[in-house]
């Protein structure tokens, strides 16, 4: 195979096509983010951009190095024409807005976005936010940066790869191959146990750049082809990146090998070419041309516009606001592209010239950034109410980092320093991220009947013991099974341990997500060596494990508490109640902090019946805060004139809500003394 570069090759002229599929890719994107359930995988998009990308960015290199007149410095200054002027005006513009519209938190988070996004680490920012309680990726306008930081880190590392494989005499052809198939491999073997690395950082994209950049190295074919082949490449690339769009979703596993049918689909299209009549017609019309020269300047805007919409309707993005404001990112695209891009893409200034101008923009944007960071809890911009308000999301369990355990830790009993009065008759919490939100409350019951206190929670996984949490992409969280047999082992070795109580979201096995978290896969209870089961099977499942479950603590003569999981939000509650304070009156008519009583009811109400019907069987003392917060048409999720909020976030109650809970309803009503006192039905 000529591994060499044809430099009469058509891939560094104009290719109308390559326009047509940045039209498609941009177009995927934008409708998937409108939330439009027919491009449910449109996020593939942006792994055609990346294809895209790599073939024309090493023909560049490529064709420049073959000719002898390749500079670092003049790639650099065309990479900055080509990218930053549009950045700096959506990076303004975000800025601006989200100081009028950002509650503190989320305007020093903005800050701190604006100066990594111009340091060109936006994708590692990203990544190291990531986790159980971030904030919903869906609230942060410059999210849609985090592709620029992949590809601008690839910028700096591949044209001096490709320069020393050039000074080396090594053919690019094999070194590209192998950085294909090394990234590829890695990022297949890390997307199970890090799934988050593997999205956003640049060692598991860069296979996808690297496709792209392969073609770019293969011989083109004469200007005159025409074979069926060349056909067959283009309406198969076609078809493969419109099933990608249309039947991958979240549940995908995805990106790494789940990738490759959108990446190969734009590497037919990119290999056919013109030769194609498929890719003609479809990618080479003038509205397809439009979009995909103003599609960069498009991806920039259409993200932050429907971000913030989303901070004003608690994360949700109906049709009628997302269409009107998917035609208001096209139009304002296109103004970019025609005063801003063009302009100065096209501008005849010197490479130092220009190198020194974009260097000055990006220490302004680092210097704005700043400037976000250091308002963004003044007085003056908020007021103390909505800072009083928005410290909701503070009130949490103070021992949540101690005690509180990740998704991969399992140990076999719980820390010294999490076992309060171990030596006296104790009350032990056992459960997920639900129990380790109420602890305060079960603590402060503990202490007030005389009980030490122990606490072992563990994120996402339900007391229920011989079952697995698994997920829709094909997950199994085996490291809860083997947390609920520890814990029960521990709890029935250990006499002083008097009474146990369970808590859990139990009614997220039983119904699709929602809200801020409904990009995130779901998932059910399992027996072992099941997959992933239907909702009325892990339905089955919770009400047999939890009924066994009870049966064993009954006989090792432990009292149980059972907890009903309160009503499910779906949006940050304390956020909605400070924003509602700080926009003012006219924030009332759309911004709703309460939730609608049948359909917060609904999703709750399969899980809690299986619960309440358990603790009627057995004996077992109930504790139900979705009946006390749930009445006459709606379900309360605080008040600030209470001065507390009744969560921390979208789903979880807060310290304040838990100790209140558990001090007004259910110690004057229920527990009684401990000495000698049984807690179950029968107390009065």
């Amino acid at each position: 195979m000529n591994t060499n570069l044809d430099l009469s090759r058509p891939a560094l002229a104009y290719r109308p096509e390559i326009d047509g599929l940045r039209a498609f890719a941009v177009l995927s994107v934008c409708l998937f983010h409108a939330g439009l359930p027919w491009v449910s995988g449109g996020f593939i998009g942006v792994d055609v951009f990346f294809v895209i990308s790599g073939y024309l960015i090493t023909g560049i290199i490529q064709s420049n190095l073959a000719a002898g007149t390749f500079s670092i410095a003049d790639f650099y200054a065309r990479r900055a024409r080509r990218i930053l002027p549009a950045l700096f005006v959506v990076l303004a513009a975000c800025s601006i807005i989200g100081y009028f519209l950002m509650l503190p938190g989320e305007l020093k988070m903005l800050g701190r976005h604006v100066a990594a996004t111009a340091l060109f680490v936006s994708n590692i920012s990203f990544f190291r936010e990531s986790g159980y309680f971030d904030l919903s990726a869906e609230l942060k306008p410059l999210l849609m940066t985090w592709s620029l930081g992949v590809e601008e880190q690839f910028y700096i590392v591949w044209p001096l790869l490709l320069w020393a494989a050039a000074r080396r005499q090594l053919k690019p052809l094999y070194v590209v191959a192998g950085v294909l198939l090394l990234s590829l491999g890695g990022a297949s073997w890390a997307i199970r146990d890090h799934l988050a690395g593997t999205f956003f950082l640049l060692p598991s994209r860069a296979w996808e750049l690297a496709l792209g950049a392969l073609l770019a190295l293969l011989p083109s074919p004469a200007a005159s082809t025409r074979h069926w082949r060349w056909e067959l490449f283009g309406i198969g690339g076609v078809l493969a990146i419109l099933v990608s769009a249309l039947a991958f979703d979240q549940n995908t596993v995805f990106p790494a090998y789940g990738a490759l049918l959108p990446c190969l689909g734009a590497a037919l299209i990119l290999l056919a070419g013109q030769h194609s009549r498929c890719s003609v017609v479809l990618l080479t019309n003038r509205p397809m041309r439009w979009i995909g020269q103003i599609s960069y300047s498009l991806y920039l805007w259409h993200w932050p516009l429907f971000a913030f919409a989303r901070l004003l309707l608690n994360g949700e993005l109906p049709a009628r606001v997302a269409i009107p404001l998917l035609l208001l990112a096209i139009v304002l695209a296109h103004l970019t592209w025609l005063f801003v891009e063009q302009r100065w893409r096209h501008a005849g200034n010197s490479v130092p010239r220009t190198l020194k101008a974009y260097a000055f923009g990006l220490l302004c944007c680092v210097l704005v950034a700043a400037g976000l960071i250091a308002v963004s809890n003044s007085e003056w911009r908020t007021g103390v109410e909505v800072r009083r308000i928005d410290a909701g999301s503070k009130d949490v369990n103070s021992l949540q980092a101690i005690c509180h355990l990740d998704d991969l830790a399992h140990p076999a009993e719980p820390d010294a320093r999490c076992r309060l009065g171990a030596n006296t008759p104790n009350l032990f919490l056992w459960g997920d991220s639900h129990a380790d939100a109420v602890a305060p409350g079960f603590a402060a019951l503990a202490q007030s009947r005389q009980l030490g206190f122990t606490q072992f929670t563990k994120s996402g996984c339900p007391p229920l013991p011989g079952l697995t949490v698994n997920d829709s992409r094909g997950n199994i969280y085996e490291t809860c099974r083997q947390f609920n047999s520890q814990a029960l082992a521990y709890v029935l070795s250990h006499p002083e341990i008097k009474v146990v109580a369970l808590v859990a979201r139990w009614s997220i096995y039983a119904a699709p997500r929602q809200g801020v978290e409904r990009s995130k896969p779901d998932v059910v209870l399992a027996a072992v060596g099941e997959g992933f089961v239907t909702p009325a099977v892990s339905l089955h499942h919770l009400e047999e494990s939890m009924g066994g479950l009870l049966r064993a603590l009954q006989a090792g003569g432990k009292q149980v508490i059972l907890m009903t999981q309160p009503a499910d939000p779906g949006f940050n509650v304390p956020q909605c109640w400070a924003r509602r304070s700080m926009l003012g009156s006219w924030a009332e008519n759309f911004l709703t902090c309460d939730l609608d009583y049948s359909s917060a009811w609904a999703r709750i109400e399969p899980a809690n019946a299986v619960v309440r019907r358990l603790a009627a069987r057995s004996g077992t003392r109930l504790i139900d805060p979705a009946s006390a917060w749930c009445a006459q048409g709606r379900c309360i999720t605080g008040d600030p004139a209470w001065d507390r909020i009744l969560y921390f976030d979208d789903d979880h109650l807060s310290r304040s809500a838990a100790v209140a809970l558990l001090q007004d309803v259910v110690l004057p009503e229920s527990v009684g003394a401990v000495s000698g006192q049984r807690l179950g039905k029968e107390d009065n």
